[in-house]
């Protein structure tokens, strides 16, 4: 997902090194359905050499744009990106990373993105690609229906 406003990341940055966390607003699709637009994402500062395969990281691309997606593979001193949603941005090296993202809030409730489980099923997701969304968009159709006691929202149960 890209973070639009390159003024907030000096500031950002600035807030990291003096040993505080940051919050902000996702936007974007990327990184669904771990990171959904409009939930608060929380953010620490890291070194490299605790950056571990699976973590979701805020970056520079080569192209100046920030992004905040998912390691998929360790370098030396440099870190390969992928959006969840199967876009690889490419090697970036460490100087570009600003965070990991620690938490994202839900409906009012943290959820942890740097625990071993949660980097696990990242990368799961990430590797079935396409299959993962589709089975996504079918849960999600399901769970709409099921919602709605079997029937398509907007159906007449005793049309005329």
């Amino acid at each position: 997902m890209n973070v639009s406003c390159r003024d907030l990341v000096p500031i950002i940055q600035a807030v990291l090194s003096a040993g505080s966390r940051v919050r902000f607003t996702a936007t974007g699709g990327s990184m669904i359905p771990f990171i959904r637009s409009g939930e608060t994402v929380e953010l620490q500062a890291i070194e490299h050499d605790d950056i571990r395969s699976g973590d979701i990281l805020l970056a520079m691309r080569s192209d100046g744009v920030y992004v905040l997606h998912r390691v998929a593979e360790l370098g030396d001193r440099k870190v390969f990106l992928v959006s969840d949603a199967g876009r690889a941005d490419g090697w970036i090296g460490a100087e570009n990373v600003v965070a990991r993202a620690t938490a994202v809030y839900r409906r009012g409730r943290r959820h942890a993105l740097d625990t071993a489980r949660a980097r696990r099923m990242g990368l799961l997701w990430m590797r079935l690609g396409s299959l993962a969304t589709g089975s996504l968009a079918l849960w999600l159709a399901l769970r709409r229906r099921l919602r709605h006691g079997g029937r398509a929202q907007g159906c007449d149960r005793n049309p005329a």
